[in-house]
């Protein structure tokens, strides 16, 4: 514990500054933040421009909007923006890790849930064995190693053990779940929220699960965060901006008009929705924030089973090798990217060879492929997963489109390449197709088909990776 308090000693900007006057004498600067664009604390940021809670306290803030959480954090680490919004547990780990970050403003308590359909009857996290759980935010997402946390110290199971985990984006989950692929749903709280208003149930706040660790859940776990040396430099602008946030809550927290100007925000499908994501925000408003909070989350980040040590994890490969299961999930992920890179190859190599040898069809084929070239793999495995469902076919079949392109541009370049006079020879001579394709075409090919494999196995790798931690 003392430890961990040293490591984590300067991490936290004081809240209590929130007492001290506005600056608004003079002007502070912008203040640049990087949140998810669709995320809940542009609700907040919303308000704080629009009611000119910023100018009150002298600065300007300019919100960017990204598509997912690493890429905030890869631009609050590459200076792209001031600050982002992450949870303690994150900022403890990159800290341990020598970045120094700091957990400078608490923005909410209120984190997610596991639910189930309101009328399953599961009561209790035992009763998820042998279901399917969605669960968004990745293996290692803080919700989801509380829930394992809790599970394992309460009911002594570990929920990957005894039930099928599926990770995926929020909105595909929640989609999932409603319907009923999915058993249960480990999901943010606004989308929990969304669930809630349509009769399903919690069956475990996240917060709860902190508290069953020791910690009460009013201590906030998600907050504004800044590189160090930013607030080091600048804290009056982080002090301006801390009360512009607490001010933004409070009108929130008291004003029923505000909800419903910020109604197209929230996207709210009805008023039952409205009411849920109003109440479920409002309650995880953080209160209180001094030495005493602080020293809480600091036990919840050195809690071994949020983040074990190294000696842990070689024990746990250890055990999942002897047991076989390390070799049974490798061997799965490796057929993966083989039935994917057969795939891709042999439908880019189908493909490019008339592209190369007909001007017709690769006049065809050519706005398809450039289409194909500059779709986001994010959006082709979502759409197979959404279109197909949960399962191998549409792993496989998502990772194959995002290869298949760049096979049929290289294979098409060779083809295009070919000695025509080797071809005209072999045809005036009546060669057989097997022995002209195995002898005259394919020789010529194999630099290109070669290029195309080495590349390719390289970002098929990567993408299944992307495939199986989303489904």
């Amino acid at each position: 514990m003392r430890g961990t308090l040293e490591r984590l000693r300067g991490t936290v900007f004081v809240l209590a500054l929130l007492l001290a006057g506005p600056l608004a004498a003079y002007e502070l600067g912008a203040l640049r933040l990087g949140v998810l664009k669709f995320g809940t604390v542009n609700w907040e940021l919303d308000v704080i421009r629009t009611n000119g809670l910023d100018a009150e306290e002298g600065f300007t803030l300019e919100v960017q909007g990204y598509g997912g959480g690493e890429a905030t954090n890869v631009a609050l680490m590459g200076g792209a923006v001031d600050g982002i919004v992450d949870d303690w547990i994150w900022v403890s780990r990159q800290r341990a890790a020598g970045i120094p970050l700091v957990f400078a403003v608490p923005y909410s308590h209120t984190v997610g849930a596991l639910v189930v359909h309101g009328d399953s009857g599961i009561d209790s996290l035992d009763q998820l064995a042998g279901r399917k759980i969605g669960i968004a935010g990745g293996p290692f997402d803080k919700s989801r190693l509380l829930v394992q946390a809790v599970a394992g110290k309460h009911h002594e199971i570990a929920l990957a053990d005894v039930a099928e985990l599926a990770f995926g984006a929020p909105p595909l989950l929640n989609q999932k779940f409603l319907s009923g692929e999915l058993d249960s749903v480990l999901n943010y709280w606004h989308f929990v929220a969304r669930l809630e208003a349509a009769g399903h149930r919690r069956l475990l706040n996240v917060s709860d699960a902190q508290a069953e660790l020791g910690v009460p859940p009013t201590v906030p776990q998600l907050g504004y965060v800044f590189q160090e040396s930013f607030v080091e430099a600048d804290p009056e602008l982080v002090k301006a901006f801390a009360r512009a946030s607490y001010n933004a809550k409070r009108i929130l927290r008291d004003s029923d008009a505000e909800w419903e100007r910020i109604r197209p925000l929230t996207k709210a499908k009805n008023d039952a929705e409205l009411e849920t994501l109003e109440r479920r925000f409002r309650e995880g408003i953080v209160e209180s924030w001094g030495d005493e909070e602080r020293k809480l989350a600091a036990r919840m980040a050195a809690d071994p089973q949020l983040m074990p040590g190294p000696a842990a994890v070689v024990a746990r490969m250890t055990a999942e090798a002897r047991s076989g299961e390390l070799f049974f999930h490798l061997g799965t992920t490796l057929a993966r990217v083989a039935a994917s890179f057969l795939v891709a190859m042999l439908a880019g190599t189908a493909l490019g060879l008339p592209k190369g040898r007909r001007r017709l069809a690769d006049e065809l084929g050519g706005p398809w492929l450039v289409f194909f070239l500059n779709l986001p793999a994010l959006v082709t495995i979502v759409l197979a997963y959404i279109w197909i469902g949960l399962v191998e076919s549409a792993a496989i079949l998502a990772v194959a489109l995002n290869k298949m392109p760049n096979v049929t541009v290289t294979v098409r370049e060779g083809a295009r390449a070919l000695d025509t006079g080797l071809s005209e020879m072999a045809t005036v001579f009546e060669v057989p197709f097997g022995r002209r394709l195995r002898h005259v075409l394919l020789p010529q090919l194999y630099p290109h088909i070669a290029a195309a494999a080495r590349s390719g196995l390289a970002l098929i790798w990567k993408i299944v990776l992307v495939v199986e931690l989303l489904g």
